[in-house]
């Protein structure tokens, strides 16, 4: 073969090694780039605008996804079983964070295929809900942060649900007067709640019996005795049936039934309290009188503490 044919062949073969090694670079940062973090869901604090029952904080899993301000991942899809913190390495950039917690394990599995932020931010989970506290489901996010090395991420968490509650409060009327020591009680027979959504084809539930307290703009509420769980954008009805008992002035006992249908959409992370006021009025003990009211409660904003 002639020199400058040699030569002229090094060449080639030089060129084509350069963009081959080019072009199978990674795209990712080495390792010496990212730095050890803890990532956490932070832990569960009562804030004095509502009472939280200790059970919805619980984390059974979590699937956390973190990107950097262009979208790109920085990591694989992190799940948790049964813990609301892992570590990790990751880049020493500007990034967001998303977490899905107790979820099915249906979106776990469709979560970790997920690579694009958008598609992964607004993933609608299919987990069909039950009326177990300590499962509900939950989203958080932490925006544009930067990792230092050691540091703890802290991803905000808040439910996906809204709880309704129920409450029958008693006012007795004698010759237009209230009396308030009284000694009527209510006692429930039976209750239901419809038109809720669960993403099981089922639309009822007798929900959680109890003696639940909620604190609203510093009202405590102790009388609280039946809580339950959907997932928002839906008008739920109440249907209570029950009676009032207790010997006062001839009265001994009436049954009652008492129905509600909230008139907008719930809404995720909220608390609607409904509460029912009994009006007897005895003035006639043989032939008392009922009337009731309601007070919902809806048109106070109620944000349920999580783990911020």
């Amino acid at each position: 073969m002639k020199l400058q044919n040699i030569f002229a062949l090094i060449v080639t073969l030089i060129g084509f090694a350069a963009c081959t090694s080019e072009s199978e670079l990674p795209d990712t940062l080495v390792n010496g780039d990212l730095v050890p973090v803890t990532i956490s869901l932070g832990s569960m604090q009562t804030k004095a605008s509502v009472g939280l029952d200790t059970d919805e904080g619980t984390i059974q899993n979590a699937v956390i996804a973190i990107f950097d301000n262009k979208g790109i991942p920085t990591i694989a899809p992190i799940v948790l079983n049964a813990s609301n913190s892992g570590t990790t390495r990751l880049p020493l950039v500007e990034s967001n964070a998303y977490a899905f917690v107790n979820v099915s394990n249906e979106d776990i599995a469709a979560l970790e295929t997920i690579s694009d932020e958008t598609e992964f931010r607004n993933y609608t989970i299919k987990k069909a809900l039950t009326q177990d506290a300590s499962a509900l489901p939950k989203y958080g996010e932490k925006m544009n942060f930067t990792p230092t090395a050691n540091g703890n991420i802290a991803i905000t968490v808040k439910q996906l649900t809204a709880r309704v509650e129920a409450m029958v409060d008693i006012k007795v009327i004698q010759d237009e007067n209230e009396i308030t020591e009284h000694g009527l009680s209510f006692s429930k027979s039976n209750l239901s709640w419809t038109n809720m959504k669960f993403k099981s084809g089922n639309t009822q539930t007798d929900g959680i019996d109890g003696l639940f307290t909620t604190i609203i703009n510093g009202m405590t509420y102790t009388n609280v005795f039946n809580r339950a769980y959907t997932y928002p954008g839906t008008n739920p009805l109440i249907n209570l049936t029950g009676s009032i008992s207790g010997t006062m002035n001839g009265f001994t006992e009436k049954q009652v039934s008492l129905s509600y249908t909230f008139p907008n959409s719930l809404i995720a992370d909220n608390v609607h309290l409904v509460k029912f006021i009994v009006k007897v009025d005895v003035t006639q003990p043989a032939n008392p009188t009922f009337t009731y009211e309601v007070i919902p409660m809806e048109k106070v904003a109620i944000n349920v503490p999580s783990f911020d």
